[in-house]
């Protein structure tokens, strides 16, 4: 039997031969390709290309990522009243405080309702001032018999009426303002 020491041996032995042996059968074999093929690249033409020399630079990493981005806050401005902007006294994104104009709606249709709202307060205060009056006539004319009490209740109830109609124009007013 073989010691473990000669079973090594035998083996690198026999390793070393297949290895030649397959280095033998390379260069009978393969080396002739090998010669045909360097002839054949001989044969095309080498292109021209450009060369640089690389240079240390810092470089910014950045990725690109698809999102839908959404603001922290998200302020809804309606305005309390109709009409036309005739100035815009914000940009997109810009940062304001309360109380500062953003927006400036024509101010001539609100003047106009003003107006017409004074006008009728005015009228309304001359329908009970002549109505006043129409019931001290009557009041007059009742002692008297001189009419009915239906032309007199009328009378009153046109005051009443009139007294309302103040009133409600003086409201108008005041919400108009």
């Amino acid at each position: 039997m073989l010691s473990a020491k000669n079973k090594i041996l035998l083996s690198v032995g026999a390793l070393v031969a297949v290895i030649g042996g397959v280095s033998g059968v390379r260069s009978y074999f393969v080396q002739p390709a090998l010669a045909e093929t360097t002839t054949q690249q001989a044969a095309v033409p080498l292109r021209q290309v450009s060369v640089s020399i690389a240079k240390v630079s810092d470089v910014q990493i950045w990725n690109e990522f698809s999102a839908r981005l959404e603001p922290v806050d998200y302020v809804e401005i309606k305005p309390q009243v109709g009409g036309t902007i005739t100035e815009v006294n914000v940009t997109d994104g810009q940062r304001v405080n309360k109380g500062d104009v953003l927006f400036v709606i024509d101010p001539r249709p609100f003047i106009a309702q003003v107006n017409q709202a004074t006008a009728e307060v005015q009228a309304a205060k001359s329908t009970v001032t002549y109505s006043e009056k129409e019931v001290e006539r009557a009041a007059g004319l009742i002692k008297r018999k001189n009419i009915s009490e239906r032309v007199f209740d009328e009378r009153a109830n046109a005051l009443a009426r009139a007294k309302a109609e103040l009133e409600r124009s003086k409201a108008r007013l005041m919400q108009l303002r």
